[in-house]
C-alpha cells in the first residue's frame, strides 16, 4: 500500500510528471494507461510502455543507480515488463533543470548483465533520524557505461513550462509539510 504523505513516494510522483511532460510534449506520444505498478508506470499510443525512476544522487556522483529490490522484494529492473526505462535526474534541488535519459529496458538489462557494477544497498531515514525498514538495494552504473546505450539524453528547464513547473513546486512543497 502507499502512503501518498510518504517523502519517497511523492518523489516518485514528481518524476512521473516530469516523464510524463517529457514523453507527451517532447515525444509527442499519448498516455493511454498509468501506473500498471509493477509491470511498468505507463504506457503511450504507440504501445510502449515506461518505467519511471527519480535519482536525485546523479549530480552528485555521476552514476545511476539502478533499483532491483525494495523491502527485500523483487523490484525495478528485475520485475519491470516495460519497453522503456526513463531515468529523471534533477540537475539542482529546485529541479529548475532535468537530465532525462531513455532506455531501451532489454538493452539496460543487457548491459548490467555483460559488466560487473557493484550492488549496494541503501536505508531511507526519515526527518526524525530514524532509520526505516525500507532497505533497496540496485546496482550502481558509471554513466560512462549507461550513456552510450541512451536513447534520449535530454535536459529540460522546467522554469520554461510554467505549468510543470508549478506542479514540482507543490509537490516539494508537501515534502517539506510531511
Amino acid at each position: 500500500m502507499y502512503h501518498k504523505n510518504n517523502k519517497q513516494v511523492i518523489l516518485g510522483d514528481i518524476g512521473e510528471l516530469i516523464a510524463q511532460y517529457y514523453v507527451t510534449k517532447i515525444k509527442n506520444e499519448i498516455i493511454t494507461e498509468q501506473n500498471n505498478y509493477f509491470r511498468y508506470d505507463f504506457k503511450t499510443n504507440n504501445d510502449s510502455s515506461y518505467e519511471i525512476k527519480l535519482d536525485r544522487k546523479y549530480i552528485e556522483y555521476n552514476n545511476i543507480f539502478i533499483e532491483i529490490t525494495s523491502k527485500m522484494l523483487p523490484s525495478g529492473i528485475t520485475t519491470t515488463e516495460s519497453s522503456n526505462y526513463i531515468y529523471i535526474c534533477p540537475l539542482d534541488d529546485a529541479y529548475e533543470k532535468i537530465k532525462v535519459f531513455e532506455f531501451k529496458t532489454h538493452e539496460l538489462k543487457q548491459l548490467l548483465t555483460n559488466n560487473k557494477c557493484p550492488v549496494v544497498s541503501t536505508k531511507y531515514i526519515d526527518y526524525g533520524g530514524n532509520i526505516t525498514c525500507h532497505k533497496t538495494t540496485g546496482y550502481i552504473v558509471p554513466k560512462k557505461l549507461f550513456k552510450h546505450i541512451a536513447i534520449t539524453n535530454t535536459i529540460i528547464k522546467t522554469e520554461e513550462t510554467i505549468n510543470l513547473y508549478e506542479n514540482i513546486n507543490k509537490l516539494l512543497f508537501k515534502i517539506i509539510n510531511i
